[in-house]
C-alpha cells in the first residue's frame, strides 16, 4: 500500500491483491469523494473559461471513478468466501456482521436469491454477529431470523458460534420465496 496526493487529496491505494474488506471500502469511498470533487473542479474551470483545465480535472474525475468502481467490485468479492467443507459440501460465507440492519438483510435476500437451488452450493454461512461490540444492538440478528421464519427458510445456528446461521440451500425453492415475487 502507498500514498498518493492528487489535487490536495490524500489517498490510500491498495496494491495488494489479499487486502482485507474494510480497506478496500475505504479506498472505493476516497476514490468517490475525489471523483465529485474533480467532477465541481471541471464545473468550475468550465464556468471560467479554461476549458484546457475543465478537461484535464474531467479526466481525472474519470479516474477516480473507474478506480472506485475497481475497489467497489474487489469488496463485494471479499464478502464472500467459499471454501470446501468434507461434511457439508460446497459452504460460502456471507459475513454480514459489519453492514447496517437493512443493508445485511437485502444482502442476504440477494444472496439467496442468487444461490437458491444451485447444485454446487449446499450451504449459505451467514455471520449476523461476532464477539465485537454490536452498535445495532441485536437489530440485524432479529430482522434476518424474522426474515428466515418469514419465508419458512430452515436454518440453525452453528454449534459455538452464536450469531452465525447456517442455511441449506439445496432445500430452498427459489419459486416459493414471498422477495423475489414482491421485487420482481
Amino acid at each position: 500500500m502507498y500514498l498518493e496526493l492528487h489535487f490536495g487529496c490524500l489517498f490510500y491505494l491498495v496494491v495488494d491483491e489479499e487486502d482485507d474488506y474494510q480497506i478496500l471500502r475505504r479506498a472505493a469511498k476516497q476514490h468517490w469523494d475525489a471523483m465529485k470533487t474533480y467532477y465541481e473542479a471541471a464545473v468550475d474551470a468550465f464556468m471560467k473559461g479554461d476549458r484546457k483545465k475543465a478537461t484535464y480535472l474531467l479526466e481525472q474525475g474519470k479516474y477516480h471513478n473507474q478506480k472506485a468502481r475497481e475497489a467497489d467490485e474487489k469488496s463485494a468479492g471479499e464478502i464472500l468466501d467459499t471454501r470446501k467443507s468434507d461434511t457439508q459440501g460446497e459452504v460460502i460465507t456471507l459475513d454480514l456482521h459489519d453492514h447496517r440492519p437493512k443493508e445485511a438483510l437485502s444482502l442476504l435476500k440477494l444472496h439467496l436469491r442468487s444461490l437458491a437451488n444451485i447444485p454446487s452450493f449446499r450451504h449459505l454461512k451467514v455471520i449476523v454477529d461476532t464477539d465485537a461490540e454490536d452498535i445495532t444492538k441485536g437489530k440485524r440478528k432479529r430482522m434476518v431470523v424474522k426474515f428466515l421464519e418469514k419465508e419458512s427458510i430452515k436454518w440453525a445456528e452453528e454449534e459455538g458460534k452464536p450469531g452465525t446461521y447456517l442455511i441449506q440451500l439445496d432445500q430452498i425453492d427459489p419459486n416459493k420465496l414471498n422477495f423475489v415475487k414482491v421485487s420482481e
